[in-house]
């Protein structure tokens, strides 16, 4: 689902809220294939409580990005809620990707019903499961073992 909003910035990177692998891993695909379309660069957030929180879920991040072959990337660890922190991503973005609450299920949860409020830019949201194929272009998800 793909929802735009007036706004957004034509130029700007595409933005992937990222939880963890292990149930985002389709927003990295989705947002990369996307930006990898549009010759964007691609910017991944991740947002956690405390930095120790999320070094895990960027080292994994890094690790799937680096392996897969990604368009230009960086990794952003921020602290706060994740609405807030989407939200403040998207004023500058040409798309923002997000997953739904729970993956295989067709609800959203409260972040992604907020952005699709409040985003900047378009938001599509990425429902689907990761098919770890070649043909698909995606890895299996990479588990912190930590």
């Amino acid at each position: 689902m793909v929802v735009v909003p007036p706004g957004g910035s034509p130029d700007g990177p595409v933005v992937a809220a990222v939880r963890d692998l292990a149930t985002d891993a389709a927003v990295l695909r989705q947002a990369r294939d996307a930006a990898a379309r549009s010759g964007a660069a691609l910017k991944v957030v991740h947002a956690a409580r405390s930095a120790r929180e999320g070094a895990a879920a960027l080292e994994d991040i890094e690790d799937w990005l680096w392996r897969w072959g990604t368009p230009p990337y960086s990794v952003h660890l921020s602290r706060g809620r994740p609405l807030e922190v989407v939200v403040d991503r998207s004023a500058h973005a040409r798309l923002l990707v997000m997953g739904s609450a729970e993956p295989h299920r067709p609800l959203l949860g409260p972040a992604a019903r907020g952005a699709l409020r409040l985003a900047a830019c378009p938001v599509l949201i990425a429902a689907e499961p990761l098919d770890p194929s070649p043909t698909r272009g995606g890895p299996p998800p990479v588990i912190s073992s930590r």
